[in-house]
């Protein structure tokens, strides 16, 4: 097998750019150098069964502890979710991100207020190394609506 590197290129081929795949730079618009896209926001997205909203986030440059970031980014979510005719009590699954476990505890409180009637399964996400501007906290708030098809076990 030729080692490539060695093999001189031939004159034809001086004139091909190596661009990038088209579907790659679409991809990449918007990012900075890193890769990583900057938080735009919260997202929903419909699917098939329900609704996603993610990236709920106390609103940036709010100087906020994490509970009132909590309380904040849950205040959003359920204005998203009414505006798509749900509300916290049909969220069938929270992911919760984190940045600060040991504050995390007094968020607790906000939690029982906001699903009072509601008991969504719980994901948690610890980011050990929480950069600077950062939020300490962040949600993803899921709704199904169709039970899936399978009895339970």
């Amino acid at each position: 097998m030729t080692d490539r590197r060695n093999v001189p290129r031939k004159q034809d081929d001086a004139h091909i750019a190596h661009a990038p795949a088209p579907h790659l730079e679409k991809a990449r618009a918007g990012r900075p150098r890193g890769g990583r896209s900057q938080p735009t926001g919260p997202r929903v997205s419909q699917t098939h069964d329900g609704l996603v909203v993610s990236g709920l986030q106390a609103p940036a440059g709010a100087a906020l502890d994490m509970v009132d970031q909590c309380r904040a980014a849950f205040d959003i979510g359920a204005e998203l979710l009414a505006a798509h005719g749900f509300a916290l009590r049909d969220v069938t699954q929270l992911v919760c991100i984190i940045g600060d476990a040991d504050g995390f505890r007094a968020c607790f409180p906000a939690f029982r207020h906001y699903f009072a009637s509601g008991s969504p399964v719980l994901t948690l996400i610890w980011l050990k190394n929480r950069g600077a501007g950062v939020p300490a906290i962040a949600f993803d708030l899921v709704v199904q609506t169709h039970e899936d098809d399978e009895a339970p076990l």
